[in-house]
Parts: C-alpha cells; structure tokens; sequence
C-alpha cells in the first residue's frame, strides 16, 4: 500500500500511527470479576463523546450518536466508582462485526467492555478490530480473548496535528476512514 499512503501525503495527509488489523471468528469471553460494562443508553452518548475527545481530539459526537442509533445494543460503557472509564461500540458489517470505536481509561474496565461486547455476537461470527500499534495492552488483550493480527496500516490525518491523542486509551479504532 506504500503508493496509496504516498498519494496521500501528496494531498497533506500525515501519517498519526501503524494501525494493527484482528480479526476472530472463535473468540474466549475473559471478564474480571467485577462488572463495570453496562449497556449504553442513548443520555450516555454526551458523556462518552466528551471522553472520546480527550483521545481523538476532536468531537466526534455525530459518529457516536449514528453508531449508538443503528446498533444500540452492541454500545457499553464502564463506570469504576461512578467515574466514566470508557466505552465500546460494535456494528453489523458485510462479513461478521466491525468493532470500535472503543476507548478506555483502565485496562480492567476494557476487558470488562470487550467481555460484554464479545457475549452479545453470535458465537463464530466474524469480529474485526483496528488497534493502534502503540497500545500494547489492547493487541495482547485481543489475543488472550482469541484474535489473531492479519495485517497493519497507516492511519493518516488531514488538517493540524491535535496534540490530545491519546493513543494508548484508544483500545479499538471505528474504521480507518472514521477512527
């Protein structure tokens, strides 16, 4: 893909981080022992864009608000002692299930998420996840619940470089054109 990333460049895309590509079809539902993923509801949506900026930098409520309307009960979020630690979200793609976005502040309330995500799909349903390179903790999480790394890209940006990423709290990106 070196000409795609380099046609990009060329119109002022800059490269932000390697993404990494899972994908799984028989997965293992690890959960810790305390439950911090509940279901989203749709008044949770202004809270979790809020904490998605902190990562992505920008405000992505339209993206959340549209993925939460067409797959409600694919999109949890985590509470630890009433603090917002994160969310994940879920939606039906051509073959089997696209996973993200899913951002966390704590690697116990991303497993708790991922567990209750992973328990709602059919059991050898297809699931794809784009991870950023960086987290570490999120690529070896996939492989304890049983995913498999398949290929990597680019992801690129357009426009100023916002500083407020946060790459290791970005668990799972939405697609490589949404983030």
């Amino acid at each position: 893909m070196p000409e795609i990333s380099g046609l990009y460049r060329k119109l002022g895309f800059t490269d932000r981080f390697d993404s990494l590509r899972f994908m799984s079809t028989r997965r293992k539902i690890i959960s810790g022992q305390t439950d911090f993923a509940i279901q989203m509801a749709e008044k949770d949506i202004a809270e979790a864009a809020e904490f998605d900026a902190k990562y992505f930098g920008a405000d992505r409520t339209r993206v959340l608000t549209g993925l939460y309307q067409a797959y409600p009960r694919l999109c949890f979020v985590a509470r630890i002692n009433s603090d917002f630690a994160g969310y994940i979200m879920c939606r039906k793609a051509e073959s089997g299930y696209n996973l993200g976005p899913f951002v966390c502040s704590s690697e116990q309330a991303a497993t708790q998420l991922l567990a209750k995500c992973l328990q709602r799909l059919p059991p050898k349903a297809s699931v794809y996840v784009g991870v950023p390179a960086v987290n570490g903790k999120a690529a070896d999480m996939l492989r304890r619940h049983g995913f498999k790394q398949y290929s990597r890209s680019i992801r690129m940006r357009l426009g100023r470089n916002l500083e407020t990423e946060k790459q290791t709290g970005i668990y799972a990106i939405g697609g490589p054109m949404k983030g």
